[in-house]
């Protein structure tokens, strides 16, 4: 039982932080964000298009969960804040938004489980 027990802190404490879902619209675009890369998708993206993350932080005087900056040696590549966002083509609120660097432009999208909050809902 002990050895299943450190078993259970070694994975817990090696375990990467569980990667982040976002997308976005205008174009269409789909990306997951981890603490070690950032993999893009959709169109121009054909080929899923990776991003190194050589670190994460927060900005000075506000809480972690609220905004995380992902960047690697070029500089920042990604911005995630806690504030709650819409994709603006359906009735979804998510609880992240993203604002994502590429070397090609900036996307702006939204990330984590939709939840429905339109009329009649």
């Amino acid at each position: 039982m002990k050895s299943m027990f450190s078993f259970f802190v070694f994975a817990l404490l090696t375990s990467n932080a569980q990667a982040l879902n976002c997308s976005g619209t205008e174009p269409f675009w789909g990306a997951t964000v981890s603490d070690d890369k950032i993999v893009l998708e959709g169109p121009g993206y054909e080929t899923p298009y990776s991003i190194a993350v050589t670190g994460v932080t927060s900005a000075i005087g506000i809480s972690a969960d609220f905004l995380k900056v992902y960047s690697n040696d070029n500089g920042q590549v990604a911005v995630v804040t806690g504030n709650k966002c819409t994709d603006g083509m359906s009735d979804f609120e998510f609880p992240n938004e993203i604002i994502l660097f590429t070397g090609s432009g900036t996307l702006y999208g939204c990330c984590g489980e939709g939840v429905a909050t339109g009329e009649g809902i």
